[in-house]
């Protein structure tokens, strides 16, 4: 048997965390094609991880609300950016060595507590009408735009929310239609990611500029 140079195995190792690449172009350099599985999660599971964290707590510990950045409780090398909730402004974000970000940079989510329905189906079709309200997304990392965001759009499985949550005080089914973004482990030092969003009918606009450091890995989540 032919002996695997080095750098044969880091490919090895790398193809094993993160899944195979996708064929053809992804959103650019930076970011996991819309297809690669992450840990073995889909971008639709990684989705509905996302949701489950940002609307699962209330307001006053929601890290939506507060706009902070969080290790996935799910998966200890994944990190959620919080989404704007309206407006636009910047947030700090620091995440350790190694660590993909999960962005969610615009989208629509419909759960039971907001009188959207109770089934997967009825929050499917609310989530999907109102993301046909979307009317302008823009993505860029380090002031380079993100291309074909089109193959970024996901529908979640439906999450189960406990109570109380961002939305009540009960427990109660939702389910997000949206662009969720995977950044693959970035180099050590200073970003900057931009997410922003237009809604022209309802009007909404939310955008958010996230400052970035990578630095070594938070011993305190390991």
């Amino acid at each position: 048997m032919r002996r695997l140079t080095a750098s044969a195995i880091a490919i090895v190792l790398v193809l094993a965390i993160v899944g195979p690449a996708s064929a053809g172009h992804g959103a650019g350099r930076g970011y996991m094609p819309a297809n690669a599985k992450v840990h073995g999660h889909t971008l639709s599971e990684i989705g509905g991880m996302w949701t489950e964290w940002g609307f699962n707590s209330p307001a006053d510990v929601n890290p939506l609300i507060a706009n902070r950045c969080e290790q996935s409780p799910t998966d200890k090398k994944m990190w959620f950016l919080p989404v704007s909730l309206g407006g636009d402004y910047a947030v700090g974000c620091d995440v350790p060595d190694g660590a993909f970000i999960v962005l969610f940079a615009g989208g629509y989510e419909c759960s039971e507590a907001e009188g959207n329905g109770s089934t997967e189906a009825e929050l499917t079709t609310c989530a999907a009408a109102g993301f046909d309200l979307l009317t302008l997304i823009q993505v860029s990392l380090d002031g380079k735009p993100a291309k074909h965001l089109d193959r970024y759009v996901v529908t979640t499985p439906l999450v189960e929310l406990p109570g109380p949550n961002l939305f009540g005080v009960d427990p109660t089914p939702s389910v997000t239609k949206g662009y969720f973004l995977i950044l693959r482990p970035m180099k050590h030092g200073a970003h900057t990611l931009r997410a922003y969003d237009e809604f022209a009918s309802i009007p909404f606009t939310a955008g958010i500029t996230y400052n970035i450091t990578v630095g070594k890995p938070n011993r305190h989540h390991d």
